[in-house]
């Protein structure tokens, strides 16, 4: 839409009086809620404490728009060109910013939890303070981003261009990693962590970086290939997850979280990627534990399924399957160093492997 289109649409919403304004447009806290402004020419218009929930921007041109506390919950931005937009404090939970151009735009606490950027380009952006749990970046560039002070829980970052990246002061937690770029990027410090509304439990799980060694650990991130081989159910998964998490709360330093999950016939595949080298074999000597402790009758293993079992309630999630247990029991651990060599743990880890039915 040309400008003059964009201006009579908005009338014909009834959102908007009289002629066009030839200075900048400011529709200031105007409510356009659900409402289909697909190619909009929005350029440098004023849209500050808007109520744009659950509207159609796609292929919209926001480019220097001031969005800063607008409501964008839900709404669709895909491929729209929101370069150098102030998205100060926005809420965007659950917004589809697909392919979107979110270059050098401010996005200082903002609210993304859940949505969805794969692809999008924010290089340059800057998201301090912003909230991306569970946010989805798959394929995204943010190349020379700052990410400081911000939540990245539960957040997948796979294939994700993180190249100067300023992590300093933010949380990771149970971060999809497979296959980012970390090259120049840096952290003085971080918080593996998921405790975003308590810093006293937060602190506790601090660890601070000399420069370099932040992209030196997490660049290429060590991992364990998990193997179970039986068929799994959609909650067995979360099960696995959730031991992980149990680990990974008792145990931060190891830096556990699980990047990829890949299902095929009847083997399904899981890696969990850990912070380092020299961490791998506690690593896999305490997840060797776990599992078994999932799959044998005593009395610590009953211990150890109820604190799981509490991790769950956090998710709303049934509790452990029958099912869950005795898949366990045919599981194979594989060992992967930073620079891509593989043993297995079998050879180095007493009773890492299960294969009790081998």
């Amino acid at each position: 839409m040309t400008k003059e289109e964009t201006w009579s649409a908005l009338l014909e919403m009834g959102a908007v009086t009289g002629q066009m304004p030839q200075q900048r447009w400011d529709l200031s806290a105007i409510k356009l809620i659900g409402r289909n402004l697909q190619k909009a020419y929005l350029r440098d218009v004023n849209l500050h404490k808007a109520d744009l929930r659950g509207a159609d921007f796609y292929k919209a041109d926001l480019r220097g728009a001031d969005l800063s506390d607008a409501l964008l919950s839900r709404a669709n931005i895909n491929r729209a060109d929101l370069y150098g937009t102030n998205l100060h404090r926005a809420d965007l939970k659950v917004a589809s910013l697909i392919e979107t151009d979110l270059s050098t735009a401010i996005l200082t606490e903002t609210e993304l939890v859940s949505a969805v950027l794969n692809g999008a380009y924010l290089n340059g952006a800057n998201l301090s303070g912003a909230n991306l749990s569970n946010a989805t970046l798959y394929n995204a560039s943010l190349r020379s981003c700052l990410l400081r002070e911000s939540a990245l829980i539960n957040t997948n970052l796979i294939s994700a261009d993180l190249t100067g990246a300023d992590f300093t002061g933010a949380m990771l937690y149970n971060v999809a990693t497979a296959g980012w770029k970390l090259k120049g990027a840096r952290a003085n410090y971080i918080y593996r962590s998921s405790e975003l509304y308590n810093p006293t439990e937060r602190d506790k799980h601090k660890i601070s970086f000399s420069p370099g060694q932040f992209e030196y650990m997490y660049g290429s991130s060590a991992a364990i290939d998990v193997t179970i081989e039986s068929p799994l159910l959609f909650d067995d998964l979360f099960s696995f997850e959730a031991l992980v998490r149990h680990i990974s709360r008792n145990h931060a330093e190891l830096g556990l979280s699980i990047s990829g999950v890949s299902i095929s016939g009847k083997l399904a595949s899981i890696r969990i990627n850990v912070s380092r080298d020299d961490v791998l074999n506690v690593a896999a000597m305490q997840l060797a534990a776990g599992l078994q402790s999932a799959v044998k009758g005593s009395v610590d293993s009953e211990r150890f399924i109820s604190a799981l079992e509490t991790e769950y309630s956090m998710y709303k999630i049934i509790s452990l399957s029958e099912n869950f247990k005795m898949h366990l029991k045919r599981v194979s651990m594989n060992l992967v160093k930073q620079d891509g060599s593989v043993r297995s743990a079998c050879s180095e880890i007493a009773g890492s492997c299960m294969g009790s039915s081998r």
